[in-house]
């Protein structure tokens, strides 16, 4: 099931790539991955977090609308939201290693 929703969110992300709005899949992509994470996928899920950041940041020409418009505040608050919304799947992934290595009771 973990490499289902892994694969999954890998397709999305790189769909997201030759899409227009793309951000918004790249969403959809990392929201699988978190998914795909806490049932025990590593591979897929570091996968997708790597190609939704560098889609965001560095393919999609929303953002670099966004980024470029001006308001400093509102462009830093993107790349911090962004950037931390793109490493949730790599915290699930510790975040459940953590869970595994714990005594349960």
């Amino acid at each position: 099931m973990a490499k289902g929703f892994g694969i999954a969110a890998l397709v999305f992300a790189i769909v997201a790539i030759f899409i227009p709005f793309g951000v918004v899949l790249s969403a959809v992509a990392i929201v699988l991955a978190i998914v795909a994470a806490l049932l025990g996928d590593k591979t897929f899920a570091t996968a997708t977090s790597l190609i939704a950041l560098v889609n965001t940041f560095f393919l999609s020409p929303s953002t670099w609308v966004f980024l470029e418009s001006g308001d400093r505040n509102a462009s830093i608050a993107l790349k911090a939201a962004v950037f931390i919304f793109c490493l949730l799947p790599i915290g699930a992934i510790f975040l459940r290693a953590s869970r595994k290595a714990s005594p349960s009771t």
